[in-house]
């Protein structure tokens, strides 16, 4: 059987694939609050793995909170916090993002991870639940941060953590 490609077969064949390529382009060009949250996500794995107290700073909101810490005590918390623990590497194993209100100026994101410690050794499952805030145009930034046992999700007082180690 041979397809005989007439010139109108040829124009429906030619607007059928500009229609199908032109949606993937508007899908690839247009950026959503939900991809903007998981970059930022991704990014703030990226920086947990430099060990870096002031990589992380900037990705801080001015309303930050991780449990009683505000934003100054979580830089004083990270100084001490990276005397005795030292991150290789953060793998992203899931996250869920959803806009918080009805104006879109806030998000909370679910994140499993497991955590590749250097110092001391090991690797650790731990779920993240964080609280994003709209600052300009397409910018996210972390206003809260709280982990979680990824069993029985018992949260992990993390402002104790440089006193778990000797």
């Amino acid at each position: 059987m041979q397809i005989r490609f007439t010139p109108v077969r040829l124009i429906i064949l030619t607007a059928a694939v500009l229609g199908v390529g032109g949606y993937f382009l508007v899908d690839w060009l247009i950026v959503t609050d939900v991809e903007r949250v998981e970059a930022m996500v991704d990014r703030l794995a990226r920086v947990a793995e430099m060990n870096e107290v002031e990589a992380a700073m900037p990705h801080l909101d001015a309303s930050f909170r991780m449990g009683r810490l505000d934003r100054d005590a979580f830089r004083k918390w990270c100084v001490k916090t990276l005397t005795v623990l030292r991150v290789r590497e953060v793998s992203i194993w899931d996250t869920k993002v959803a806009l918080d209100g009805p104006d879109g100026q806030s998000a909370r994101a679910e994140v499993q991870t497991f955590v590749e410690m250097e110092d001391p050794p090991g690797f650790h499952r731990v779920d993240w639940e964080l609280g994003f805030r709209r600052r300009g145009e397409d910018v996210w930034k972390l206003s809260s941060l709280r982990a979680f046992h990824p069993k029985d999700r018992r949260e992990i007082p993390l402002e104790s953590i440089p006193n778990w180690i000797p």
